[in-house]
């Protein structure tokens, strides 16, 4: 197959996604000069990511866009951002989750109490270097880790039918690593 110059744009699918909108609007992308397009899915869409449904949809484009000569492209971006198409694959390989390491610096001076909001997740390494002369002691690391705990930023509040005498509940919600650096 020869690929075609030109553009080929990102065609969110959101919504029903009838069969004729599907082929009007392929016929519509061809008649602006459109080479191609990318199936987009996005949230908003009601036909179930990944089941028959969506493929027999996905084929009709194929079909219409073969028979207008233009490319088509998948997009497991679903739902956006992720890549990883709609969470079937952590589903079956939870060893596949992306990870990132962040770093954090900070200048501290004196007797300062440090409290941070970090993000949830694992602490790899949290320390502090004493500083003499400007510059940093690498070989005296003071461990943090023992400051660091768990924090919550939400506080939720919650009338409820539990009992007649106590309709009122309480929680936590949206953790985080909270340090309290003393």
């Amino acid at each position: 197959m020869m690929l075609k110059f030109g553009i080929q744009p990102f065609w969110f699918w959101n919504g029903k996604m009838r069969d004729d909108d599907i082929q009007w609007q392929i016929k519509e992308m061809a008649n602006q000069g459109i080479k191609g397009f990318f199936i987009h899915p996005r949230q908003g869409l009601t036909i179930p990511y990944l089941s028959d449904e969506w493929f027999r949809k996905v084929g009709i484009a194929v079909d219409e866009a073969k028979r207008l000569k233009l490319e088509v492209w998948l997009y497991d971006e679903y739902p956006y951002p992720s890549g990883v198409s709609g969470g079937e694959v952590l589903l079956d390989h939870p060893e596949f989750e992306a990870k990132i390491l962040k770093r954090q610096a900070l200048d501290i001076n004196g007797n300062q109490t440090i409290e941070l909001d970090l993000s949830w997740g694992q602490i790899v390494l949290a320390n502090a270097y004493p500083i003499a002369d400007e510059r940093i002691d690498w070989e005296k690391p003071i461990s943090l880790e023992t400051c660091i705990g768990t924090g919550y930023k939400e506080n939720i509040f919650q009338m409820s039918g539990l009992t007649k005498y106590n309709r009122k509940r309480y929680f936590t919600g949206n953790p985080i690593k909270k340090p309290l650096i003393p």
